[in-house]
């Protein structure tokens, strides 16, 4: 899970800098970095989302047994 989080968090990072080297360009339908765009904004949503995988990260860290606040 850790993992996927990491990854998750790098890919928008590099896209989103490449956007922003690119500019308006980058974000034209004829860009293959649009279509990255759009495609690790879904990363985040898919199960299990990045505050469930990190309560079960840092529970498992600490040991610990905790309830999810609702």
């Amino acid at each position: 899970m850790g993992a996927r989080v990491l990854a998750d968090r790098h890919a928008t990072e590099a896209v989103a800098l490449g956007l922003r080297l690119l500019g308006n360009p980058g974000l034209s339908r004829d860009n293959p970095l649009e279509r990255h765009f759009r495609d690790v904004q879904c990363a985040p949503v898919h199960a299990p989302q990045e505050d469930t995988a990190l309560l079960a990260i840092g529970t498992a860290a600490l040991g610990t047994r905790s309830e999810r606040p609702t």
